[in-house]
């Protein structure tokens, strides 16, 4: 009575169908603790993101047993942690974008969490406890979220874990070659025509040696069809076990008749060339398609390391703490450091933002990826490359990259779907070929399974868009989101900021205009514009320079532009004024007036370089009939001048804007627009726009609003990113297209019989060959026309 009771239901948290009471909603109490605590934190926006993105594997979550009270041993952190403060997870189960934005939330859900950042590539999270706080609750909470947490050493990451996982597929491929070798001499001695006798000896021989490689190294092959089973998901393993058990069933029947084929043979050697297969191609994946670490491409140089007075040339990546490095003019800092000898000027914009050179000497800290404008000295190594600070801020953006584009889901949704059409073929090739003979049928069916691998489509997107991240980061544009590429292809319209993106940004002050008798408050203009970061801010606090700390209060930005606070009493404002005729010259002028309590008293006039390359790019953006706007928040006759001398009309620029009038400009075209600007002060136009470019801001500061950072402020980078797009766009056409074309035709020379099993199994990663060749030159050719770009320009 109680059975019928029961009714097949889903569990609201992991959507697994199981049968339970009419009043219950969850599979097991792990389940019913998480969606309570999302629903407690009003985290419940989860379960909207996962139904954009659902994951394709979900796996109930069970209630936690495992204590994680190690990870807070004295011993323990002194081997793992830096400063006992700061601990990496390697999390099981973070397999689609709620997974991210769930653990985005952590600091919210565990009190322990001060800060948390999420790798989705590598499956890691880098925790910074709060200062009572203890990483057991933080591991025991990930845990009953459903990620199983296990510490990572801060010095080795994830090398100790894919090692071991390389290890393991190393023995199953070594077990499976060396029994099949000797399961074909016991086969081929068979065919050759020996006596009854020694045929069922050798027949059990074989038997036996297939045992191992069926069951241990064709493990892999039954938990991944496992997991599909449970999720009711297909994947290519789920059609090759039920051939395996199929072949298995079929050669136990023949060792009893005494067939002439027991299968045994063909099949260890079909699992013994598909973990060899898979393993070659996990590697490309690894290095081509997982490996987005465009750090490695910013930060690789030629340096040279000074040792007991020689020199010699090694490569940036192979740089240890304590290594003394050559730095010269015009080179990119390749490592944290300690300037011991000699002195110089760097430009540190893509780390704070300031444009402005800083001078540097003997024990000066300095940082990788700031640019050494003048002076040759040596740096002392204290980060290597990777463990730098400017490394640090570009693995913590890579949490964008679980973005997939429209292609790569479109790629998933055609891959499950090959493979149920391929499933479906190989049972009506089976059937049709019955009458001919089972073992005939079965040889089709399940070569046809084989080479028609749907891998290919899974990977010939993510391969093309890899490709795509390097060459824009060997052309020094940081790429946050492999998405971009296909949403370049959309952009019709350009919105440009015009001071520091149009212009150089190195705006001076001219002339200032005052009453000798007002001279006096002209310091508080220092203390106005000091924690401001726009390129005016710069130019004043430069000519205004006081050390004077006073206390100017909240510094108000105006809805039309400038600043305003009280000091001492009274209400000093820095506001534009509009120019009436600022002429055609080359320089860009502006002029500001500072006010006390309402009245001007003084007027600073600023002048301006418009960027040498700009009428450059307007003229390409014209040839491809882009529409291009400026969107200034600087006064009319100063905008004008700008869009004249870049050979716009009247219609395409707008003055006087706030952040946020620039944002509305651009929202009713923003699928199709593309902003570039500050990262800083058009964060909220950056955001708004379908494509974001920063060219000036502080990296961290510009990533979190743009999709993409210019290493160098150089306008001509723009063309050159849509060209990379378009070559990226007709990579994956054409790579699709082998795809189809390669499965197509072997699918039908299985079909027909001429192909074998093992033939097929040979075949298989050929098609991968053949799109990840294609990804190579069109890769190359992309880096090829890059150095050509930078032979040019320099």
């Amino acid at each position: 009575m109680e059975s019928q009771t029961k009714l097949q239901t889903q569990c609201l948290h992991c959507r697994t169908l199981f049968f339970a009471g009419p009043d219950s909603q969850f599979c097991c109490s792990g389940c019913a603790f998480v969606f309570q605590l999302l629903e407690q934190k009003n985290l419940t926006d989860f379960y909207k993101i996962r139904e954009l993105d659902p994951p394709q594997s979900p796996v109930p979550v069970q209630p936690v047993e495992d204590s994680f009270e190690y990870c807070d041993d004295k011993y323990f952190l002194t081997e793992v942690s830096k400063d006992a403060r700061e601990l990496t997870f390697f999390l099981e189960g973070v397999n689609c974008t709620a997974c991210v934005w769930l653990l985005d939330k952590l600091p919210e859900i565990c009190s322990s969490v001060e800060a948390s950042t999420i790798n989705f590539p590598n499956s890691t999270i880098h925790i910074r406890r709060t200062e009572a706080g203890t990483f057991a609750l933080a591991a025991e909470t990930l845990a009953r979220l459903g990620f199983n947490p296990r510490a990572v050493s801060n010095k080795n990451s994830l090398e100790t874990f894919k090692k071991t996982e390389r290890k393991l597929d190393l023995i199953r491929i070594g077990i499976a070659g060396a029994c099949t070798g000797n399961i074909m001499i016991f086969a081929v001695s068979n065919y050759a025509g020996a006596t009854d006798e020694l045929r069922l000896m050798f027949n059990y021989l074989i038997v036996a040696l297939a045992f191992p490689v069926l069951t241990f190294c064709a493990f892999p092959f039954y938990r991944n069809a496992w997991a599909a089973l449970r999720t009711k998901n297909l994947n290519l393993d789920l059609p090759i076990v039920i051939s395996i058990l199929a072949g298995v069933v079929m050669g136990l029947h023949g060792l009893i008749t005494g067939a002439e084929n027991i299968y045994f043979d063909s099949l260890s050697m079909l699992v013994f060339l598909l973990l060899s297969s898979r393993f070659w191609l996990k590697g490309i994946q690894q290095k081509f398609i997982s490996a987005n670490h465009i750090q490695d491409h910013l930060l690789v140089r030629q340096v040279t390391v000074l040792t007991d007075k020689l020199k010699s040339q090694i490569s940036s990546m192979l740089l240890k703490e304590g290594q003394l490095v050559e730095i010269r003019s015009g080179m990119v800092i390749p490592a944290d450091g300690v300037v011991i000898r000699g002195t110089g000027q760097i430009q540190t914009a893509i780390l704070t933002g300031e444009s402005s050179p800083i001078l540097v000497k003997t024990w000066d800290t300095v940082e990788a990826g700031t640019y050494n404008i003048e002076g040759d000295w040596v740096l002392k190594v204290s980060r290597p490359p990777l463990e730098s600070r400017f490394a640090e801020l570009l693995e913590s953006s890579k949490k964008a990259l679980l973005n997939k584009p429209t292609q790569v889901k479109l790629a998933d949704n055609v891959g499950r779907w090959f493979i149920l059409t391929t499933f479906a073929l190989a049972l009506l090739t089976f059937a049709f070929n019955a009458s001919s003979g089972t073992a005939e049928a079965f040889s089709r069916a399940l070569a046809l399974l084989i080479v028609t691998c749907p891998c290919v489509f899974g990977m010939a997107i993510p391969l093309s868009i890899s490709f795509a991240i390097r060459a824009a980061a060997q052309n020094d544009i940081i790429v946050k989101d492999g998405s971009l590429f296909e949403r370049l292809l959309n952009v019709r319209h350009l919105f440009f900021d015009k001071t520091g993106t149009l212009t150089d940004g190195q705006l001076k002050v001219t002339s200032v205009h005052c009453n000798p008798a007002n001279l006096k408050y002209l310091k508080y203009i220092y203390a106005l514009e000091r924690n401001q970061k726009h390129p005016v801010a710069t130019a004043l606090k430069q000519y205004f320079y006081n050390s004077d700390e006073m206390d100017c209060g909240k510094v108000q930005e105006l809805v039309r532009g400038g600043l305003q606070a009280v000091i001492d009493g009274s209400t000093y404002s820095i506001t534009p004024i509009a120019l009436t005729n600022n002429g055609f010259e080359n320089q860009i002028k502006s002029e500001f007036a500072f006010s006390k309590d309402g009245s001007q008293i003084a007027a600073i006039k600023l002048v301006d370089q418009l960027r040498e390359e700009a009428p450059e790019v307007f003229a390409w953006a014209k040839r491809e009939k882009f529409s291009t706007t400026i969107l200034s928040g600087d006064q009319p006759a100063t905008v004008i001048q700008c869009a004249r001398e870049l050979g716009l009309t009247s219609d395409l620029f707008r003055s006087r804007l706030s952040a946020n009038e620039k944002a509305e400009i651009i929202a009713p075209n923003a699928g199709t627009s593309m902003m570039i600007g500050d990262g800083a002060n058009d964060a909220q136009a950056l955001a708004t726009a379908g494509v974001g470019i920063a060219i000036t801001g502080a990296l961290d500061v510009s990533l979190k609003a743009a999709d993409a950072y210019l290493m160098q402020p150089d306008l001509r980078k723009i063309p050159r990113l849509f060209e990379i797009a378009r070559k990226t766009d007709r990579a994956i056409k054409r790579n699709l297209s082998i795809s189809a074309s390669f499965n197509l035709i072997a699918g039908t020379i299985a079909i027909s019989g001429h192909m074998t099993p093992l033939w097929a199994a040979v075949f298989m990663p050929l098609s991968s060959l053949i799109v990840l060749a294609s990804a190579i030159i069109t890769g190359t050719r992309l880096t090829k026309q890059i150095e050509t770009l930078k032979g040019i320009h320099s």
